[in-house]
């Protein structure tokens, strides 16, 4: 046993084979969940406005039964590390236009 024990050695590759395996703790739902609790510190009312409308717009499109519009770029928008208001307040305005159809 302590031959063995001595034998063993871990090389990069057990490595990366380890992080393929490995998966984060946090979802997306939870790290969503984080980065809306620092829009209040971080952005104005108005930015803010436009951030929770276009999170009510995703919901209310993912709780769709029928047709799902895509919103795969209006949520990397919102949530992306630098946001660009405009684009996500045209693209919040197309998906609500959708979701009424």
């Amino acid at each position: 046993m302590e031959d063995a024990i001595s034998n063993v050695r871990l090389t990069s590759r057990h490595f990366e084979e380890a992080l393929k395996k490995v998966r984060g703790s946090l979802d997306r739902d939870t790290l969503e969940a984080s980065e809306r609790q620092s829009w209040e510190m971080l952005y104005n009312s108005d930015q803010r406005e436009i951030l929770e409308s276009a999170v009510a717009a995703l919901k209310q499109a993912e709780l769709r039964r029928d047709e799902k519009p895509d919103t795969t770029g209006l949520r990397e928008l919102t949530f992306a590390r630098n946001k660009d208001f405009n684009e996500i307040k045209r693209r919040t305005l197309e998906l609500e236009e959708q979701l009424k159809k």
